[in-house]
């Protein structure tokens, strides 16, 4: 017979903690395990100078069929006398019927702990000799009554439900620590160096499909990336925000190539440039001024895009007009101030970009007021 709970000595150790706080003991039967009777664990501890000596007892049909009830049992205590126990009944024999003349008799603790996980609880029958002093209580040679035994028997009981929680706590981190240090000492030795290359070159394919999906849902268009460009990128040995500016910037130049009314752009891999790497300072600035010429060129698109609507229904492109044209409308002051807030920054698009925009560029007079050389002269409500 094989006792299946996995952490397989809490139960010998649970003895010898019994056997330090409770000296009265003199045996211990032990039956554990899970499943049919022939799985189960059976045992006798005898105590000796050394601790206990152990034998293997013999579940039988007949003794399983009397401790069953017993395991199903979760954290109780009784006492009982000897002649109650299944291994020492003759096969067949009844339980012996109990009288309150009996307690001198009950002399063996019943303790049923269930271990987290388990459908039947580890039963333990400690056998007690009969007076105090063996207990510790020197010059008293009277026996236990029945609260003395209510009071030994809570308190074995507690100590034995803490010592298996504390105990199994322990083992399962013990586990959790070996089997992770384990898989660490394995991964930096190269041993699983391939498989996490390979997963990790699937998780960054995947996230940067959906960062193009997001910039397409961003801009309005479809973008879509060569199978060059995506080596490129999964390839490189640059950080996770270099990899992704070069990336925005990127779709950024794919969109400037497409011809007006175009709705689909290609990222190249000729388009993807790493730039030098900088301390977090200098790259936290450079996103950040980035972030700001990104919204400049996005109002840029969304000006010419309204524009594009009203000339083709042949009105003239004004700031009121343009401002209830866009999907989502704003007030023409609002426009105004969007442009004198970004104007720096929309010149140095209108300069990088000189195809692009073509309708605000000649129609739209905010547009046309702040760029060098203009004829016109802004007056406030009159764009």
């Amino acid at each position: 017979m094989s006792y299946n709970f996995i952490y397989n000595t809490l139960p010998v150790e649970m003895a010898e903690k019994w056997n330090n706080i409770l000296p009265g003991i003199d045996r211990i039967i032990f039956i554990g395990g899970t499943g049919s009777y022939e799985e189960w664990t059976a045992e006798e501890w005898s105590k000796n100078n050394m601790g206990f000596d152990k034998k293997e007892l013999a579940v039988t049909p007949d003794i399983f069929q009397k401790i069953l009830e017993q395991r199903l049992q979760k954290d109780r205590f009784g006492w009982i006398a000897k002649q109650e126990i299944p291994f020492y009944l003759a096969k067949g024999a009844a339980l012996m019927q109990r009288t309150l003349f009996d307690e001198l008799n009950y002399l063996i603790l019943v303790i049923t702990v269930r271990a987290k996980g388990n459908d039947l609880s580890d039963l333990f029958y400690l056998f007690f000799r009969g007076d105090k002093s063996n207990f510790g209580i020197q010059h008293d040679s009277s026996p236990f009554n029945t609260i003395q035994k209510s009071i030994i028997g809570t308190m074995a009981l507690n100590f034995a439900r803490e010592f298996y929680k504390s105990s199994l706590n322990f083992l399962e981190k013990t586990d959790f620590l070996r089997n992770e240090t384990v898989r660490l000492l394995e991964y930096h030795s190269g041993k699983t160096t391939g498989g996490s290359n390979k997963h990790f070159l699937e998780w960054k394919k995947q996230w940067a499909l959906s960062y193009i999906e997001s910039l397409s849902d961003r801009r309005g268009i479809s973008y879509s990336i060569s199978d060059e460009a995506l080596n490129t990128l999964l390839n490189t040995p640059h950080n996770f925000k270099h990899v992704k500016q070069a990336l925005t910037n990127a779709a950024k130049f794919a969109y400037a190539l497409a011809a007006p009314g175009v709705t689909t752009a290609e990222i190249r891999s000729s388009y993807i440039v790493f730039g030098p790497e900088q301390d977090n300072i200098d790259s936290s600035e450079s996103a950040e001024k980035m972030n700001r010429m990104d919204k400049a060129y996005q109002l840029l698109e969304k000006l010419e895009n309204a524009a594009q609507k009203l000339i083709a229904n042949e009105i003239r492109p004004s700031s009121e007009r343009i401002g209830k044209a866009m999907d989502k409308q704003i007030t023409a002051p609002a426009i105004r101030d969007a442009i004198k807030k970004n104007q720096n920054r929309i010149l140095q698009l209108l300069r990088k970009y000189p195809d692009k925009w073509p309708y605000i560029r000649k129609e739209f007079r905010p547009v046309l007021n702040i760029m060098p050389n203009s004829n016109y002269i802004y007056e406030k409500g009159t764009g």
